[in-house]
């Protein structure tokens, strides 16, 4: 499969890291030199220097005819402009859309997205129904089962609450994309405590969903003290 990946920093990384593990053609675009630098240095990729929502970008860099567009900038409209240049122009058969504002979820897809994400959006569809385990775990596949969005409600009795992500062990299968608290977004490094109440949006493979679930629900052992 032909995956092109647009923009984005340590999202770009991981994506590039996933879609290589499973042998996929990659196109790689980043308008900053130095992501550019870093990608094709530590993740081994060629990477071409340009603005993916400009059309001779997309032409230069190979674009055409992907399965597979991946807009992951910081700013919605870019992403957007990415994906339909691609899409109308270029002929890739499905484009994924990352985006900040929820408003632009479903507004995104009547104007052809077909995919749009948004963890706030995300979070507050969690909201809604029974705090079952099944709703306080959700999981996007994305493109033909290749790798998964896994969101997760930290729990008191969860054996990472109240952990530093360095001291947890987490799985290398497994990275957290974010991290949401009372509404406000946290960028996650190993020096990040997570609390009761922060969800939790993880990417895997859509193999180890299974796993990471049970990683991240597994219940503090009896008599365990809060870290």
């Amino acid at each position: 499969m032909k995956v092109v990946i647009a923009e984005g920093s340590s999202q770009a990384a991981y994506v590039v890291d996933s879609f290589k593990e499973h042998g996929h053609e990659l196109v790689v675009i980043n308008s900053s030199h130095e992501v550019a630098e870093e990608l094709a240095t530590n993740h081994h990729v060629p990477v071409y220097v340009g603005h993916p929502w400009r059309r001779f970008a997309l032409e230069e860099s190979g674009a055409k005819d992907a399965d597979l567009f991946i807009a992951l900038s910081s700013n919605d409209m870019n992403n957007f402009a990415s994906c339909l240049m691609a899409k109308n122009v270029f002929g890739v058969k499905k484009v994924i859309c990352l985006v900040d504002n929820p408003a632009n979820v479903e507004l995104f897809k009547k104007l052809g997205i077909d995919s749009v994400i948004c963890s706030t959006y995300l979070l507050a569809n969690s909201i809604l129904g029974e705090a079952t385990l099944k709703k306080m775990i959700k999981t996007l596949a994305m493109e033909d089962e290749t790798f998964a969005m896994v969101e997760s409600t930290v729990s008191e009795e969860d054996r990472i609450a109240n952990m530093k992500i360095m001291d947890m062990q987490f799985p290398s299968y497994a990275s957290i994309a974010a991290i949401v608290r009372q509404h406000k977004m946290i960028v996650p490094n190993g020096s990040v405590i997570l609390y009761p109440g922060d969800k939790l949006y993880v990417v895997a493979g859509y193999e180890n969903q299974e796993a990471l679930m049970s990683f991240l629900k597994e219940e503090k052992k009896h008599g365990e003290d809060a870290r």
